[in-house]
């Protein structure tokens, strides 16, 4: 037994007090009131009043074991069975708690329990008294049958970290078209658990969380309880409603309504436009600091209570683990997702637990609901030793020394993004000092704006005087208040991007299209990196500023950089496509989900690639990847409306679609169509061809979100002229018969995208046997040439401003013609030259000896030069090209690095297109 007391005066005047009302006291048991008196003088009176609480210590089975809330729940509902009256009822449940309280101090003294699990005995427990005064009082006022009731348990009680004597905070909700019963309910309810009786009381009541507080009526049903929180619901209260949790009654009326609110807790994107509603509630937090006080004090309980959950708000809508209502899981969770590093992780956990505990000990004394320090040195040494230190000066030198590590974490919070993009700003302020003040010499200020890298300074000066006009039309008081600060550290970013002229203009753009929407703002305000970040995309990436500024709420995703999900496989990917299509239940949301999925892993990919992390077969491979998660959903998705119309049951999943061309060799490239052939077994055509339609309607056609991908399907059988599907007898025959060499030249880069596998390897053996096998003209390679020069002569049409890194001189199709032509001439010998990618058909032509080392290593790095430079190509303008221009080779060489101009860079295109073509030539005039 601990040897530990706080207060052996107390302890002894309770002995003698025991004695002389109730008389003998045995040995062990006079052992165990010291003790516990010893601790707690309420816990002494109440083993006065109820001497069996001694036989509880001694005997009971969960002294030395946790008590699941479930044996809560089981006694006290023995109670509420058994009880004829409220007051009989009452007096047990009075009675029981305290022999439950001197249970679970005792386990806490005897270091049966860690204090977290003494926390959660301590909510158990009014859990399972709330649950049976629930069952009581419903019986007694008649509810049955008329509607279903819920406690939701809130702040402590709801994280399961309740006080020894704390407020209990409710939350009553009810669902049914009467409710009086409900009102009755809560107020019995509320008054029972609340009085104050000569053997104490059960607990204070608090219902001042409810929606609309004081005032609104005592309980509240749930559809009020959902539209207040939409409509009227406030920072403070989305922080309210983490912790919420229900702990008795209808559960799962409960578990519904946080559902339905859940949206309205954490935001979908990152909630940056509440951080200054979090400010302003850590500044009023600041106010209430009271000197000695363990909650309100500074560096005390509060201040990390309010430091997770404004993590909480700020990310919870994007990290679903962070959800969560016990606040030292919910700190161990930041840590695990890198929110917070490991030691802000273990110094608050550490902290917590500290504070909590000297709370714990204060209440301990008196049930008082107090968090105050002893104003006298005697009351502090005794509360040193409750809290298992030595003495006084051990214990104000620890609570010092964690009041002071929890304030210095505290006090960083939503300091630093801000200050340093203030800080920026002024830089920016500092160099453009000639744009301010009154009278403005206009000759002075373009003449410094050029200086500053601005070909345009005219435009240039009528953009800037705009951005920094505090007046813009749309933007409130607070959104001025925003944009004040981030504009001018904007500016800063944009004079030193690679191209100030174009991030000006994509970032007026932008800020246009952001109009009043303060929480953009917020994000920027909080986010200092992203800044240098948009002004580089403003300056090179057309296609990533066009994207941004369609849709400035993927800003989300550059902030969460960190949490990124790098989907491994096509199956990894389906899984999560199909899980956002499936919780949405219409029609077109379902269109939105798979448009978003697509544009916020096609710019996961282009950042990526512009920070020059990933090479272009990455690119290729990621980008065919996601080509075919989507098919797959989509085709699903369109299986489904069609069977549903057609009232079809099976055969829907006969169908295969064979990607070709980029999608089939696996080398997409930004906005890169998709050519697809679709290929069926068995009679009901009509049906599979609704199938392709659905399924080319649900990736192309336009919604808010834009479209997924435009389909291209001219390389099926006959072309245009040819049905949209074909069975897979019909594209056999077709190509045993009809093909022309062209067609056989294309299918080597046929591959299953989406549907049914099983049969896309009955096709990939006819396509085998059709490009490898079927015997070839002598001089086949002619028409190949043929073609490659009409390609030339029609689609490129170089001259000497203009190249064509695609089709044009010594291009990508050199070197695509190329090694088709090898794998139509080889490939029936040498099955390691059947590979539907280029670099990867390039290989196993060397492995297999029929091109030399130098040739390989010449067409190797052409083609990655090449699409290195597409893909670039492509995010610069935003669409698919292949023409490039003096311009683009200067833009192009920036975005390399290289530090010579555009001319450098494309002396280096022609020198290594020149040396592609000598080699393609070579070949062909065989």
């Amino acid at each position: 037994m601990s040897k530990v007391f706080p207060d052996p005066e107390n302890a002894k005047n309770t002995v003698v007090l025991f004695k002389q009302i109730h008389g003998h006291l045995s040995p062990s048991r006079e052992e165990l009131l010291f003790l516990i008196s010893s601790y707690s003088r309420f816990l002494g009176r109440a083993v006065i009043k109820d001497p069996q609480i001694l036989d509880v210590l001694s005997s009971s089975e969960f002294v030395e074991t946790k008590k699941a809330i479930e044996k809560f729940v089981e006694e006290t509902d023995g109670f509420q069975r058994e009880s004829g009256t409220a007051s009989e009822f009452m007096a047990r449940l009075r009675r029981y708690k305290y022999r439950e309280l001197s249970r679970i101090v005792y386990r806490d003294i005897m270091g049966f329990a860690a204090f977290p699990e003494v926390m959660e005995e301590l909510s158990d427990l009014a859990s399972g008294i709330l649950e049976a005064a629930f069952r009581f009082f419903s019986r007694e006022v008649k509810v049955e049958g008329k509607g279903k009731f819920v406690i939701l348990g809130m702040g402590k009680l709801g994280g399961r970290e309740l006080n020894l004597s704390s407020d209990v905070d409710l939350v009553y909700l009810y669902n049914a078209s009467h409710p009086d019963p409900f009102f009755k309910l809560a107020e019995r309810i509320t008054r029972s658990l609340s009085k104050v009786t000569e053997d104490g009381f059960i607990y204070r009541v608090d219902l001042g969380l409810r929606p609309g507080g004081s005032k609104s009526p005592i309980a509240i049903s749930l559809e009020g309880a959902v539209e207040y929180y939409y409509y009227w619901g406030d920072t403070w209260e989305r922080a309210a409603l983490i912790k919420a949790r229900p702990i008795a009654g209808d559960l799962l009326l409960g578990d519904r309504f946080l559902k339905e609110v859940e949206p309205f807790v954490y935001r979908k994107y990152i909630d940056y436009a509440s951080i200054e509603d979090l400010k302003d509630m850590k500044a009023k937090l600041d106010r209430l600091h009271r000197r000695q006080d363990v909650k309100l004090g500074k560096g005390g309980i509060r201040e990390i209570e309010f430091f997770v959950q404004a993590l909480q708000l700020v990310n919870g809508g994007a990290i679903y683990e962070l959800r969560e209502k016990n606040t030292l899981k919910a700190l161990k969770k930041f840590w695990e997702r890198r929110i917070i590093d490991k030691e802000v992780f273990e110094s608050l956990s550490s902290s917590y637990l500290f504070l909590r505990r000297v709370e714990h000990a204060i209440q301990l004394v008196d049930e008082l609901q107090t968090h105050k320090l002893p104003d006298d040195a005697d009351g502090i040494d005794k509360l040193a030793k409750r809290v298992g230190l030595r003495n006084r000066e051990e214990f104000e030198k620890e609570y010092a020394r964690v009041t002071s590590q929890v304030s210095q974490i505290y006090n960083q919070l939503f300091y630093e993004p801000s200050k340093k993009v203030e800080e920026v700003g002024r830089e920016f302020l500092e160099v453009a000092d000639f744009l301010m003040g009154d009278s403005l010499e206009e000759d002075r200020v373009l003449e410094n704006l050029k200086n500053l890298g601005f070909k345009y300074p005219h435009r240039a000066f009528e953009i800037i005087s705009a951005l920094l006009d505090p007046h813009r039309g749309g933007i409130g008081p607070r959104g001025r208040v925003f944009s004040n600060r981030v504009i001018p550290a904007f500016l800063s970013k944009v004079i030193a991007s690679p191209d100030p002229d174009a991030a000006l203009i994509n970032l007026e753009r932008f800020i246009v299209r952001v109009g009043w929407r303060t929480s953009i703002y917020a994000v920027l305000a909080e986010n200092p990196s992203i800044l240098e970040l948009l002004a580089k995309l403003f300056s090179t990436s057309g296609f990533l500023s066009n994207f941004l500024i369609k849709h400035p709420e993927y800003l989300d995703l550059i902030t969460l950089r960190s949490v990124w999900k790098e989907f491994s496989s096509k199956e990894e990917m389906v899984e999560e496509l199909k899980k956002l299509v499936e919780d949405e239940e219409e029609y077109e949301d379902k269109l939105d989900a798979i448009r978003r999925f697509k544009h916020v892993e096609t710019l996961k990919v282009c950042l990526r690639d512009l920070n020059q992390e990933v090479d272009p077969v990455y690119v290729g491979n990621y980008l065919s990847m996601l080509a075919d998660s989507v098919l797959e959903v989509g085709l699903s998705l369109a299986g489904e409306v069609v069977k549903s119309k057609v009232r079809k049951t099976e055969g829907i999943s006969d169908i295969v679609v064979i990607g070709m061309g980029k999608l089939g060799g696996k080398e997409m490239s930004y906005n890169s169509d998709l050519d697809i052939i679709f290929i069926y077994e068995g009679e009901d055509h009509e049906f599979f061809s609704k199938i392709g339609q659905k399924l080319i309607s649900i990736l192309s056609i336009p919604t808010g979100e834009g479209f997924a991908y435009k389909i291209d399907t001219r390389l099926r059988p006959s072309g245009r002229a040819g049905a949209l599907v074909s069975s897979l007898e019909a594209f056999k025959k077709y190509h045993e018969q009809s093909a022309r060499l062209w067609e056989r030249q294309a299918l080597i880069k046929a591959r299953p995208s989406a549907g049914n596998m099983e049969l896309g390897k009955e096709v990939m053996d006819i396509v085998e046997y059709f490009v490898y096998e079927k015997p070839l003209k002598e001089d086949f390679h002619r028409e190949i040439y043929h073609l490659r020069a009409r390609m030339e002569k029609e689609l490129a049409r170089e001259d000497e401003n203009r190249l064509n890194l695609k089709t044009g001189r010594g291009g990508i199709v050199d070197i695509e013609f190329l090694v088709q032509m090898l794998q139509l001439k080889f490939g029936g010998s040498y099955t390691s030259v059947r590979k539907q990618n280029t670099l990867e058909a390039l290989y196993g032509l060397r492995e297999s000896g029929l091109i030399e080392e130098g040739v390989f290593n010449t067409l190797k790095d052409g083609f990655y030069f090449l699409k290195r430079l597409e893909n670039l190509l492509r995010l610069l303008h935003d669409r698919s090209i292949s023409e490039i221009y003096d311009s683009d080779f200067h833009k192009l060489a920036l975005e390399l690095g290289m530090k010579e101009n555009g001319e450098k860079l494309k002396e280096i295109y022609i020198s290594k297109t020149e040396e592609i073509r000598n080699i393609y030539e070579s070949y062909f005039s065989l």
